[in-house]
Order: C-alpha cells, then sequence, then structure tokens
C-alpha cells in the first residue's frame, strides 16, 4: 500500500505540472512568430533557440520519424 501512495503522489505532482506548464504557454509571452503568424507561447525562447539553430531538415524528418515510432510503441 505504502508504494501505491507514493505512485499516487508523483502521478499528482506530474499532473499538476502538467497543467501548470499548458497555462504557461498559453498565457506568458504569446506573439505571431510561428508559421503563417501563429501565437507561440515563450515566444522569446522559440525565437532565440530558432535563431540559434536555423531550420534543418534532416532534423525534421528524425523527429518525424521518431514521432510515428512513439505512437508504434503506444499501439504495442
Amino acid at each position: 500500500m505504502k508504494g501505491n501512495k507514493k505512485l499516487l503522489i508523483r502521478f499528482g505532482l506530474l499532473f499538476a505540472l502538467f497543467i501548470i506548464f499548458t497555462i504557461i504557454i498559453k498565457v506568458i509571452d504569446v506573439k505571431a512568430i510561428g508559421p503563417n503568424n501563429s501565437e507561440v507561447g515563450l515566444a522569446s525562447i522559440n525565437d532565440a533557440f530558432h535563431n540559434m539553430f536555423g531550420y534543418n531538415d534532416t532534423l525534421y524528418k528524425v523527429s518525424k520519424i521518431l514521432g510515428y515510432v512513439s505512437f508504434g510503441i503506444i499501439l504495442l
């Protein structure tokens, strides 16, 4: 029973962090810097990383493939 309580507390904390992060992305530093002037949360940080690394088609393809792999794992 003690292990279940710890697991429930971890779940609660992670869920709370998820909610807080979602609110931060929705409210803080929202600017139209995305594709087709879509609004992006934490725009200054996103813009700084974009300026630092630029666009790399290979990394985009790798992240796309990894996204498909993660959905494949979910289906197992």
